[in-house]
């Protein structure tokens, strides 16, 4: 009967660790510097004040630095989510270009750096890792 238990804890604990890998995964963690930026098919990248993103695992908080159109966003949401096939990350943020639902891909590059590609209806970034969580 002990021995049951134990096996059902284990069960559970592993299944609720897997679960917040999924929500959370390590891939997207840390900071990332931004590549190619388009809004609207206009370049963008350029009119950044710095050219980097961050996400944060431990508290799902994202951080946007301004640009000459708006102002840096420190306390961005993100949830990571399944649509059909493809993951969606949802960024909640008070710069309405952010504030969207990206397709998100992430692969490496041919020397092995992580690559993000995020692309919603208006915004498409390209951008790679630079520091991990």
């Amino acid at each position: 009967m002990a021995k049951s238990k134990l096996l059902i804890s284990i069960f559970f604990l592993s299944l609720l660790f897997s679960s917040c890998e999924k929500e959370n995964p390590k891939e997207l963690c840390g900071t990332w510097v931004i590549k190619k930026m388009t809004v609207d098919g206009k370049e963008f990248d350029k009119l950044l004040y710095v050219n980097t993103i961050s996400f944060s695992c431990k508290d799902n908080l994202a951080y946007f630095h301004g640009s000459i159109h708006f102002d840096k966003d420190e306390k961005a949401k993100w949830k990571l989510t399944k649509n059909d096939n493809n993951n969606i990350l949802n960024i909640s943020s008070t710069i309405k270009i952010y504030n969207d639902n990206f397709d998100i891909k992430i692969d490496k590059e041919k020397n092995g750096q992580p690559h993000l590609a995020l692309k919603s209806s208006k915004v498409a970034i390209s951008a790679l890792k630079i520091i991990d969580e």
